[in-house]
């Protein structure tokens, strides 16, 4: 089974893969690949990991130029898409038509068929993807019988390209302690392999929930334009504000809210808590710099608002899933 990609206005990068033959054996064991690309204008290190039915792979890239990749398949697979951290990523089928945008945050869960893409990935130090190829059949097996789900399903037995949702949702916190115990796991063969499909089990799960719960209750159906504008306000704030964060009674202040609305208000629009929001940034900060190699630890860990060095190396870990001595490395 063929997976091609290629980058479009560069000859640096031109790889054609087969899938893995394991994704579709019964009998094959877990196996994994590391690996480091690096060219003039981008680097990445990749995580490749599959048995039967499942395939999960991550890529963390820093980019100096724009990226177009060409991107096919010769096989059907469901893919539980996660754009962790990418500026503006965008996908066209093969008409040239905008399929699927993303930003950072964000996922989705696509069916591909004997289908071409290209991904448009715009320059960034911090870029990193997440997709879960899952085959089709298993998929079905916990495909909720509720109406929500049956456009899906039968664009799915239709062999039609397809995502479950029109809108991207965001990752919730719970989404991506799922991911980090999958990328970090220290056990071996058998283990590893019923502890990564639960995972995956529970991230459908996770995805099928934050989906129904979209569709009966859009999210900011209750919330007023001038609310939602003061949200990416605050959002603005705190980015601007890592080594210093305002309380959430300043933050309510400054947006001309009070502390009940904006706590509720800004977990609507973005999914997660204020505070979940500035760890997030803080520990994509902190990867950055470390990927940039400008900084120590100890000057990063200060510079995102850290008092501690062994603090961050501690919430570092819990966030990703690694030290963050090992990234520096």
């Amino acid at each position: 089974m063929l997976h091609i990609v290629k980058t479009i206005d560069s000859e640096e990068l031109n790889v054609e893969t087969f899938f893995p033959e394991k994704f579709f054996d019964p009998e094959a064991s877990i196996t994994e690949h590391r690996n480091v690309t690096g060219h003039t204008t981008s680097y990445g290190i990749h995580h490749l990991l599959y048995f039967q039915n499942i395939c999960i792979g991550r890529s963390m890239v820093r980019s100096k130029e724009r990226l177009l990749l060409n991107v096919e398949y010769d096989f059907s697979s469901v893919v539980l898409e996660f754009a962790v951290s990418v500026v503006n990523l965008a996908a066209t089928d093969g008409s040239k038509k905008e399929w699927i945008n993303y930003s950072s945050n964000q996922h989705n869960i696509l069916f591909v068929a004997n289908s071409n893409f290209q991904h448009i990935h715009q320059p960034s130090d911090n870029i990193e993807l997440i997709r879960i190829h899952v085959d089709p059949d298993f998929f079905k097996r916990f495909l909720p019988e509720k109406k929500v789900f049956d456009p899906f399903r039968k664009q799915l037995d239709m062999g039609m390209l397809a995502r479950l949702n029109e809108f991207n949702l965001p990752i919730t916190p719970e989404m991506t302690a799922v991911l980090q115990d999958i990328m970090a796991t220290q056990r071996k063969g058998f283990y590893k392999r019923i502890m990564i499909e639960a995972k995956v089990i529970e991230l459908l799960m996770l995805q099928f929930e934050q989906y129904e719960n979209f569709i009966l209750k859009p999210f900011c159906q209750s919330i007023k334009k001038r609310d939602i504008d003061k949200m990416h306000e605050v959002k603005t704030i705190i980015e601007s504000n890592l080594q210093t964060p305002c309380s959430l009674i300043d933050l309510a202040h400054l947006v001309g809210t009070n502390e009940y609305n904006l706590k509720k208000s800004f977990k609507e629009v973005f999914g997660t808590t204020v505070f979940g929001y500035l760890s997030q940034i803080r520990m994509d900060e902190a990867r950055q710099l470390l990927i940039r190699g400008e900084m120590n630890i100890n000057q990063i860990s200060d510079y995102i608002g850290y008092k501690n060095a062994n603090h961050f190396s501690t919430a570092f870990k819990k966030h990703f899933g690694y030290n963050p001595s090992e990234l520096k490395q």
